[in-house]
């Protein structure tokens, strides 16, 4: 799914990113310095966040979904806190109740 996204999305990804930070840019040449500063580093920015969405959010979405979706609970950001040991969380981590996962389990409860 996600190559497909990349591969649909990342044309009009460029196009947007490239315009826009072409036009910041040219507000780099201004007399007035501030705004020149101003242009210069919200080019910039615009180029380094096309570079996170091509490259390295697509690969911490696959990281997250492969590693901590999956998991049945994730430290601080599990939503069953003081109810994990129970072998009846599924995989979305959601519940804690008798039979609430399908995976991993029997149908022990507290």
């Amino acid at each position: 799914r996600i190559a497909y996204a990349h591969r649909k999305t990342y044309r009009a990804v460029l196009a947007t990113s490239f315009t826009t930070a072409v036009a910041f840019f040219a507000t780099w040449v201004s007399p007035v310095m501030p705004v020149g500063a101003f242009g210069c580093f919200a080019a910039l920015a615009i180029v380094m966040t096309f570079a996170l969405v091509i490259s390295f959010f697509p690969a911490a979405l696959m990281i997250w979904e492969l590693r901590f979706r999956r998991a049945k609970c994730v430290g601080c950001c599990c939503p069953c806190i003081g109810r994990c040991a129970l072998p009846s969380v599924g995989p979305e981590g959601g519940g804690g109740e008798a039979g609430g996962g399908e995976a991993g389990g029997g149908e022990a409860g507290g």
